[in-house]
């Protein structure tokens, strides 16, 4: 059970990372006008294409079995 809680440490962390960087983006955009023709990229430094809708799906999933793993570990 160590290992699930060492990997809930660092989901905790990097979650929190990305909240921090979607609240600076968020304040970036405050008042400025988007360029319309100028789609948004879905890539990141490494270039590997973020699909959105694909990682949302991989979290629920993750999240589903950490749900399971948790409630069987506090009936045990």
């Amino acid at each position: 059970m160590s290992v699930i809680k060492q990997a809930l440490a660092k989901l905790d962390t990097a979650v929190g990372k990305l909240d921090g960087a979607t609240h600076g983006l968020e304040k970036n955009g405050v008042g400025q006008q988007s360029d319309m023709f100028n789609a948004p990229s879905n890539e990141n430094e490494n270039e590997h294409t973020i699909d959105g809708a694909v990682i949302a799906q991989r979290l629920d999933q993750a999240i589903e079995k950490v749900e399971t793993i948790l409630k069987d570990g506090v009936k045990n």
